[in-house]
């Protein structure tokens, strides 16, 4: 069996429950508002880090985009290169055979000085003789070549009768396909760069 000694008045007990609870309620409150401030404080921080982490994801985001356009400049200028040096290989055309069958052509008493080829095809080509009929054979010879055709030969090859100064213009039956080398401002090796 159990006994409680109650010494208090019902009233007096009423005003302790009373007491008791405001008490638990402003405990509460005190707990809620202690809550409410630390997590105020962790949204502001967490706030002001994910501010940083956005202005340092924008920073890099524009500076790869100045890196990416340093790198595509660069990307360009090794295409640019590696396209004239395809042009070359494209263009490169067996001279042997033109100028052998050139010299050939040209006697003993012959010396050719400067020889010219256009993009058409069209050889030009000047030298100094000995005589005038070393000058006649050598058109005759050009003439009747397979290699040129449309030989043009100037008056003045012929006006002098000894050490003649003379010229040539023709074009070649099967001219070379002269490549085009891309854009050749830039000199500078972009291989080396990287």
């Amino acid at each position: 069996m159990q006994v409680t000694l109650n010494f208090l008045s019902p009233t007096k007990k009423a005003l302790l429950k009373t007491g008791f609870a405001f008490a638990f309620a402003q405990s509460m409150l005190l707990v809620v508002f202690v809550a409410v401030i630390f997590s105020s404080g962790l949204l502001l921080s967490l706030r002001m880090m994910l501010d940083d982490i956005s202005t340092t994801i924008t920073q890099q985001a524009s500076g790869s985009d100045r890196d990416s356009t340093a790198l595509n400049e660069e990307i360009k200028t090794v295409n640019d290169y590696l396209i004239r040096q395809d042009g070359y290989r494209k263009g490169y055309n067996d001279w042997a055979s033109t100028l052998t069958s050139l010299t050939t052509m040209a006697s003993a008493g012959i010396q050719l000085k400067l020889i010219h080829v256009d993009t058409g095809g069209i050889v030009t080509f000047s030298g100094k003789a000995r005589d005038r009929q070393d000058v006649l054979n050598l058109e005759a010879k050009l003439r009747n070549s397979k290699v040129f055709f449309n030989v043009i030969a100037p008056l003045s090859n012929i006006m002098q009768q000894h050490d003649v100064d003379f010229e040539f213009s023709m074009q070649m039956t099967n001219p070379p396909v002269l490549p085009s080398y891309g854009d050749t401002s830039k000199t500078k090796h972009p291989i080396k760069n990287f």
